[in-house]
């Protein structure tokens, strides 16, 4: 098959199914500075088209394999990340020393939070329940029936 005709049937499948030239382009851009190429030099790495590698990076499935690639890259250069943090510890550098014990587990921020609830005072004494009520029967006015019936409530009792 040439490599038109391996263009045209990529172009064809469309962005559906995660391809092998998905695979290549999504290593190459998941590379520092896309491994030294441009768009053009990614696209014909995958075998695909300048426009087929565009259109792909504006999708979400596509995105999302670039992501793995990059955190699976990761993952892999962490072993020498580590080694580097304990050589730095082991030559007395005290922040090396605390991420190394920090990566462990050993060492973990200390965040108190103190929550101060104030609850307004609810006792009230009878000069203020008294306020309140004239208050009330000021706001009352000629419904005076309302405030009454309770006053003479508590004259009867």
């Amino acid at each position: 098959m040439a490599k038109g005709e391996n263009r045209n049937l990529q172009n064809a499948q469309g962005v559906g199914r995660l391809s092998a030239n998905m695979h290549t382009a999504a290593e190459w851009l998941a590379q520092p500075k896309r491994g030294g190429l441009t768009l053009k030099q990614v696209a014909d790495e995958a075998d695909i088209s300048e426009r087929q590698l565009r259109k792909w990076r504006k999708t979400d499935e596509f995105q999302k394999l670039v992501q793995d690639k990059i955190n699976n890259n990761v993952k892999e250069r962490m072993p020498n990340v580590v080694d580097a943090v304990i050589k730095k510890a082991e030559q007395g550098s005290h922040k090396h020393a605390e991420l190394l014990f920090k990566m462990q587990g050993l060492l973990t921020e200390k965040q108190e939070i103190t929550a101060i609830q104030e609850t307004p005072n609810k006792e009230k004494n009878n000069d203020q329940i008294e306020a309140e009520l004239d208050e009330l029967r000021e706001l009352v006015g000629n419904d005076r029936k309302i405030i009454d019936v309770e006053a003479d409530n508590k004259t009867n009792n």
